[in-house]
Protein backbone atom coordinates (compact mmCIF):
# COMPACT_ATOMS: atom_id res chain seq x y z
CA UNK A 1 0.00 0.00 0.00
CA UNK A 2 0.57 3.64 -0.48
CA UNK A 3 1.64 5.74 2.88
CA UNK A 4 3.25 8.73 4.25
CA UNK A 5 6.70 8.36 5.77
CA UNK A 6 7.02 9.61 9.53
CA UNK A 7 10.02 11.55 8.36
CA UNK A 8 10.99 12.48 4.76
CA UNK A 9 13.25 10.26 3.09
CA UNK A 10 14.90 13.04 1.26
CA UNK A 11 14.84 16.52 0.56
CA UNK A 12 13.26 17.69 -2.20
CA UNK A 13 13.99 20.58 -4.27
CA UNK A 14 10.47 21.16 -5.31
CA UNK A 15 7.47 20.88 -3.39
CA UNK A 16 5.79 18.06 -2.33
CA UNK A 17 2.09 17.99 -4.15
CA UNK A 18 -0.29 17.71 -0.93
CA UNK A 19 -2.12 14.21 -0.44
CA UNK A 20 -5.35 15.50 -1.50
CA UNK A 21 -4.15 15.62 -5.33
CA UNK A 22 -2.75 12.26 -5.54
CA UNK A 23 -3.69 10.48 -8.34
CA UNK A 24 -2.12 7.34 -9.86
CA UNK A 25 -1.51 7.36 -13.55
CA UNK A 26 -3.52 5.51 -16.21
CA UNK A 27 -1.21 2.64 -17.46
CA UNK A 28 -2.95 0.33 -19.82
CA UNK A 29 -2.29 -2.96 -19.22
CA UNK A 30 -0.69 -3.58 -22.60
CA UNK A 31 2.30 -1.07 -21.49
CA UNK A 32 2.34 -3.22 -18.30
CA UNK A 33 3.23 -6.71 -20.01
CA UNK A 34 5.32 -4.87 -22.43
CA UNK A 35 7.25 -3.30 -19.37
CA UNK A 36 7.91 -6.52 -17.56
CA UNK A 37 9.03 -8.27 -20.60
CA UNK A 38 11.62 -5.64 -21.47
CA UNK A 39 12.88 -6.14 -18.04
CA UNK A 40 13.15 -10.02 -18.52
CA UNK A 41 14.77 -8.99 -22.30
CA UNK A 42 17.44 -6.41 -20.35
CA UNK A 43 18.74 -9.64 -18.36
CA UNK A 44 19.25 -11.27 -21.46
CA UNK A 45 16.97 -14.41 -19.95
CA UNK A 46 16.02 -17.06 -21.18
CA UNK A 47 13.12 -19.73 -21.28
CA UNK A 48 14.80 -21.99 -19.44
CA UNK A 49 16.44 -19.97 -16.92
CA UNK A 50 12.33 -18.89 -16.11
CA UNK A 51 11.98 -22.40 -14.80
CA UNK A 52 15.47 -23.43 -13.66
CA UNK A 53 16.30 -20.45 -12.31
CA UNK A 54 13.39 -19.26 -9.38
CA UNK A 55 16.14 -16.23 -7.91
CA UNK A 56 15.99 -14.70 -11.57
CA UNK A 57 14.45 -11.65 -9.73
CA UNK A 58 17.31 -10.80 -8.46
CA UNK A 59 19.54 -10.43 -11.18
CA UNK A 60 16.09 -7.82 -12.52
CA UNK A 61 17.11 -5.76 -9.59
CA UNK A 62 20.88 -5.90 -9.90
CA UNK A 63 19.89 -4.50 -13.28
CA UNK A 64 17.77 -1.71 -12.39
CA UNK A 65 20.46 -1.04 -9.29
CA UNK A 66 18.23 -1.35 -6.68
CA UNK A 67 19.01 -3.11 -2.41
CA UNK A 68 16.79 -5.56 -1.36
CA UNK A 69 17.34 -5.32 2.75
CA UNK A 70 15.26 -8.12 4.89
CA UNK A 71 13.80 -6.80 8.24
CA UNK A 72 11.04 -7.87 11.01
CA UNK A 73 7.94 -5.99 9.31
CA UNK A 74 5.42 -7.61 11.53
CA UNK A 75 3.08 -10.43 10.82
CA UNK A 76 0.91 -7.93 8.82
CA UNK A 77 3.37 -6.58 6.09
CA UNK A 78 5.45 -8.05 3.22
CA UNK A 79 7.44 -6.00 1.60
CA UNK A 80 8.27 -2.19 1.10
CA UNK A 81 9.69 0.14 -2.12
CA UNK A 82 11.35 3.12 -0.59
CA UNK A 83 11.89 5.20 -4.44
CA UNK A 84 14.52 7.56 -1.96
CA UNK A 85 16.46 4.67 -0.55
CA UNK A 86 16.57 2.95 -4.09
CA UNK A 87 16.08 -0.24 -1.73
CA UNK A 88 13.22 -2.86 -1.67
CA UNK A 89 12.31 -4.04 2.08
CA UNK A 90 11.24 -7.74 2.26
CA UNK A 91 9.74 -8.95 5.60
CA UNK A 92 12.87 -11.63 7.41
CA UNK A 93 9.56 -13.24 8.83
CA UNK A 94 8.09 -14.54 5.40
CA UNK A 95 11.75 -15.33 4.75
CA UNK A 96 12.30 -17.11 7.46
CA UNK A 97 8.96 -19.57 7.46
CA UNK A 98 10.10 -20.53 3.48
CA UNK A 99 7.02 -19.13 1.62
CA UNK A 100 9.44 -19.03 -1.40
CA UNK A 101 6.29 -18.74 -4.11
CA UNK A 102 4.84 -15.77 -1.67
CA UNK A 103 8.39 -14.23 -0.90
CA UNK A 104 9.08 -13.87 -5.23
CA UNK A 105 5.86 -12.73 -5.85
CA UNK A 106 6.34 -9.41 -2.90
CA UNK A 107 9.79 -8.75 -4.51
CA UNK A 108 8.01 -8.77 -8.10
CA UNK A 109 5.17 -6.68 -6.52
CA UNK A 110 7.86 -3.81 -5.10
CA UNK A 111 9.29 -4.33 -8.44
CA UNK A 112 6.16 -3.22 -9.87
CA UNK A 113 6.15 0.04 -7.84
CA UNK A 114 10.14 0.88 -9.06
CA UNK A 115 8.96 0.66 -12.34
CA UNK A 116 5.92 1.82 -12.90
CA UNK A 117 5.52 4.51 -10.31
CA UNK A 118 8.88 5.79 -8.88
CA UNK A 119 8.31 9.03 -10.57
CA UNK A 120 4.79 9.60 -8.79
CA UNK A 121 5.80 8.13 -4.94
CA UNK A 122 8.64 11.05 -5.36
CA UNK A 123 6.12 13.51 -6.03
CA UNK A 124 3.91 12.98 -3.18
CA UNK A 125 6.90 11.58 -0.87
CA UNK A 126 5.01 8.48 -0.95
CA UNK A 127 6.66 5.13 0.09
CA UNK A 128 5.00 1.79 -0.30
CA UNK A 129 4.40 -0.86 2.19
CA UNK A 130 2.47 -3.97 1.27
CA UNK A 131 0.40 -6.19 3.26
CA UNK A 132 -2.20 -8.73 2.57
CA UNK A 133 -4.71 -6.26 2.22
CA UNK A 134 -3.24 -4.13 -0.42
CA UNK A 135 -2.42 -6.90 -2.68
CA UNK A 136 -5.86 -7.78 -2.40
CA UNK A 137 -6.42 -4.54 -4.03
CA UNK A 138 -8.72 -3.76 -0.57
CA UNK A 139 -6.09 -2.05 1.66
CA UNK A 140 -7.55 1.45 1.31
CA UNK A 141 -10.49 3.25 0.92
CA UNK A 142 -9.07 5.44 -1.44
CA UNK A 143 -9.69 4.61 -5.09
CA UNK A 144 -6.35 5.57 -6.11
CA UNK A 145 -4.24 3.58 -4.10
CA UNK A 146 -6.31 0.41 -4.95
CA UNK A 147 -5.31 1.41 -8.55
CA UNK A 148 -1.72 1.40 -7.89
CA UNK A 149 -1.57 -1.75 -6.28
CA UNK A 150 -3.87 -3.38 -8.85
CA UNK A 151 -0.58 -2.00 -11.60
CA UNK A 152 1.61 -3.26 -9.10
CA UNK A 153 0.12 -7.00 -9.01
CA UNK A 154 -0.18 -7.20 -12.75
CA UNK A 155 3.49 -6.21 -13.63
CA UNK A 156 4.21 -9.16 -10.66
CA UNK A 157 2.23 -11.13 -12.91
CA UNK A 158 3.93 -10.38 -16.25
CA UNK A 159 6.99 -10.70 -15.08
CA UNK A 160 6.97 -14.29 -12.88
CA UNK A 161 4.28 -15.80 -15.54
CA UNK A 162 5.07 -14.21 -19.01
CA UNK A 163 2.02 -14.85 -21.18
CA UNK A 164 3.77 -16.38 -24.45
CA UNK A 165 5.78 -18.42 -22.25
CA UNK A 166 2.19 -19.59 -20.13
CA UNK A 167 0.46 -20.01 -23.51
CA UNK A 168 3.00 -22.45 -24.69
CA UNK A 169 3.41 -24.35 -21.66
CA UNK A 170 -0.76 -24.19 -20.61
CA UNK A 171 -1.54 -25.92 -24.14
CA UNK A 172 1.16 -28.56 -23.59
CA UNK A 173 -0.61 -29.16 -20.54
CA UNK A 174 -4.06 -28.98 -21.88
CA UNK A 175 -2.81 -31.64 -24.12
CA UNK A 176 -1.69 -33.92 -21.63
CA UNK A 177 -5.50 -33.47 -19.82
CA UNK A 178 -6.94 -34.05 -23.38
CA UNK A 179 -8.38 -30.91 -23.75
CA UNK A 180 -8.63 -29.46 -27.41
CA UNK A 181 -10.53 -26.19 -27.00
CA UNK A 182 -7.87 -23.68 -26.17
CA UNK A 183 -9.09 -23.38 -22.24
CA UNK A 184 -10.35 -25.13 -19.35
CA UNK A 185 -13.60 -24.76 -17.65
CA UNK A 186 -13.71 -24.63 -14.02
CA UNK A 187 -17.43 -25.67 -13.72
CA UNK A 188 -19.19 -28.09 -11.91
CA UNK A 189 -19.75 -30.06 -14.87
CA UNK A 190 -19.10 -33.73 -15.27
CA UNK A 191 -16.92 -34.34 -18.26
CA UNK A 192 -17.41 -38.47 -19.26
CA UNK A 193 -14.10 -38.13 -21.50
CA UNK A 194 -11.92 -37.92 -18.27
CA UNK A 195 -13.85 -39.03 -16.15
CA UNK A 196 -13.79 -36.10 -13.77
CA UNK A 197 -15.64 -32.72 -12.85
CA UNK A 198 -14.05 -30.18 -14.79
CA UNK A 199 -13.39 -28.71 -11.47
CA UNK A 200 -10.99 -31.17 -10.87
CA UNK A 201 -9.62 -30.56 -14.20
CA UNK A 202 -9.00 -27.25 -13.84
CA UNK A 203 -7.11 -27.68 -10.21
CA UNK A 204 -4.51 -29.98 -12.14
CA UNK A 205 -3.78 -27.39 -14.80
CA UNK A 206 -3.36 -24.74 -12.22
CA UNK A 207 -0.98 -26.86 -9.56
CA UNK A 208 0.90 -27.67 -12.93
CA UNK A 209 1.11 -24.48 -14.19
CA UNK A 210 2.19 -22.83 -10.81
CA UNK A 211 4.45 -25.42 -9.96
CA UNK A 212 6.03 -24.76 -13.32
CA UNK A 213 6.45 -20.96 -13.04
CA UNK A 214 7.02 -20.94 -9.04
CA UNK A 215 4.03 -19.10 -8.14
CA UNK A 216 1.78 -19.80 -5.72
CA UNK A 217 -1.93 -21.36 -6.98
CA UNK A 218 -4.18 -18.02 -6.55
CA UNK A 219 -1.20 -16.19 -8.79
CA UNK A 220 -1.66 -19.29 -11.25
CA UNK A 221 -4.82 -19.06 -11.41
CA UNK A 222 -5.48 -15.22 -11.83
CA UNK A 223 -3.12 -15.04 -14.47
CA UNK A 224 -4.75 -18.13 -16.60
CA UNK A 225 -7.93 -16.67 -16.10
CA UNK A 226 -6.48 -13.10 -16.96
CA UNK A 227 -5.19 -14.82 -20.73
CA UNK A 228 -8.67 -16.84 -21.26
CA UNK A 229 -6.56 -20.08 -20.34
CA UNK A 230 -8.69 -21.04 -17.03
CA UNK A 231 -12.83 -19.84 -17.38
CA UNK A 232 -15.96 -19.84 -14.91
CA UNK A 233 -18.50 -20.15 -17.05
CA UNK A 234 -21.77 -22.06 -15.94
CA UNK A 235 -23.50 -25.09 -17.93
CA UNK A 236 -27.47 -24.23 -17.91
CA UNK A 237 -29.47 -25.57 -15.42
CA UNK A 238 -31.53 -27.85 -18.01
CA UNK A 239 -30.71 -28.64 -21.88
CA UNK A 240 -31.25 -26.30 -24.31
CA UNK A 241 -33.24 -29.35 -26.80
CA UNK A 242 -33.53 -32.33 -27.06
CA UNK A 243 -32.31 -35.53 -29.29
Amino acid sequence: GLGIPAEPLFRSSYPIKPEYEFKCPFIHNDYIEDRAFKELQAINLTEGEIFREPDFLWRVVENAQLKVEYIDMGEDFFGEYSYAEKTIYLNSREHNSGQIARERFTLAHELGHHFLHANILRQYNYTAADDQDTFNNAGSSNQQTRYFESQANKFASCLLMPGDLVMRYANKVMQQLNIHKGYVYDDAQYSPSKGLFNHHTALQFVESVANQFRVSKEAARFRLKELKLLREEKAPEKPLFMI
